[in-house]
């Protein structure tokens, strides 16, 4: 093994997906590996930012939504080419590739469990045909586990639920939680910030904002019908939505039914969420299900007002010292809690202060980095 580790990260897609941000990050700041990236099918929107850094990456391109077979016949050469020291796979079409490779390649594997892909809200709103194949997907996962040598699951909730589900032997399973830059989120200049406003066409009003993809267990039906509610009472708000997704148009249908198009902005994916949060007064995020809610650690980051709900995964990130926590699916407390926050805007102040110093506690980059690295070099020592 060379002086610095080679880990070679193995995920399906390089695009801007809070698995592949994190991965990213994390091998641009540790100085004390050699990074480098194979991604298994199209997309490459962060290779960019890896070539930018130096950090090799290798693009399979694959355009079957499965062909493991196809793919570990190209990504077997490949490995033994570039030698790695260690292999980290991300996302289960990428774990379970890699498993199949692993008794011929005999590198040390580490896997990653970044949500609970098997909680009864998964199988809501599926096809009969869409539960078979998770189910099928499920018992596969759980019949390769054994080839892993170590799981990282960005939360305790996610390894509880691994052990249970997968069966997997909770000594094999360590939380490290997914880490941001503090940085990152320092206030804008108040150039920029004027700037942001004018773009966004926003002047004085109140601004509410949610980050996240727009998908149904995000539930952002929920906080567009609250934030309805809300501007009965304060006209003089407005919601900005950061994120796309298969819901779009759903969105668009419910924000033009009920006559929401000059209160209720849908941004898309904007390119600096960290100018968002500073621009936001309260940040509000009412998942469902999460793995680790990356945009809920940014926004503590950014000292922002938080309104949560109340599932175990965002439990893991604020307590009610850290922001104002509804009950999941509760659209009425959730807007009772949108009006508290204005009228008690300044008591509040507090509420923010508290998140970001326990997002500085928690989940500042470096720490995590610490973490990483220390499991790496033992599952390396312990498979020599």
């Amino acid at each position: 093994m060379s002086q610095k580790p080679k880990i070679l990260y193995l995920i399906d897609t390089l695009e801007t997906g809070g698995a592949e941000k994190s991965l990213v990050e994390l091998a641009i700041h540790n100085k004390d590996i050699e990074p480098v990236f194979v991604h298994i099918y199209k997309g490459a929107g962060l290779k960019p930012v890896l070539q930018a850094q130096n950090i090799p990456v290798y693009s399979l391109n694959i355009t079957e939504a499965y062909a493991f077979n196809k793919t570990r016949h190209r990504l077997k050469s490949l490995i033994k080419e570039l030698q790695p020291d260690l292999i980290h796979a991300a996302l289960l079409r990428s774990e379970l590739i890699i498993r199949g490779l692993k008794d011929d390649l005999k590198i040390p594997l580490v896997g990653s469990i970044v949500s609970n892909s098997y909680a009864p809200s998964r199988y809501q709103n599926l096809s009969l045909l869409r539960r078979i194949k998770l189910k099928f997907f499920q018992y596969y996962n759980r019949f390769t586990a054994g080839k892993v040598d170590r799981f990282i699951a960005n939360s305790e909730s996610v390894r509880q639920a691994a052990i249970k589900h997968l069966h997997i032997k909770p000594d094999k399973i360590q939380v490290i939680y997914r880490g941001r830059q503090a940085g990152n989120f320092k206030p804008l200049q108040d150039e920029k910030l004027q700037a942001l406003k004018q773009e966004l066409k926003i002047d004085g009003q109140t601004v509410f904002l949610t980050v996240g993809r727009l998908i149904q267990t995000k539930r952002h039906t929920e906080i567009i019908k609250a934030f309805a509610g809300l501007l009965e009472t304060h006209p003089d708000s407005i919601l900005l939505i950061a994120g796309d997704g298969p819901e779009k148009n759903n969105l668009k249908n419910l924000i033009r039914d009920l006559n929401l198009e000059k209160s209720v902005k849908l941004l898309g994916n904007h390119s600096d969420v960290p100018a968002l949060l500073q621009l936001a007064d309260v940040f509000v995020f009412a998942s469902r299900l999460e793995g680790l809610p990356g945009a809920l650690i940014e926004a503590m980051f950014a000292g922002k007002r938080i309104i949560s709900s109340d599932i175990p995964e965002n439990l893991e990130c604020v307590s009610p010292q850290d922001a104002l926590i509804f009950k999941t699916g509760d659209t009425q407390t959730l807007q009772n809690l949108m009006q508290q926050a204005i009228e008690n805007f300044d008591d509040l102040k507090i509420l923010g202060e508290n998140a970001r110093k326990t997002a500085l506690q928690k989940f500042e980059l470096s720490g995590i980095i610490k973490q990483y690295n220390a499991l790496y070099h033992d599952v390396i020592k312990n498979s020599y």
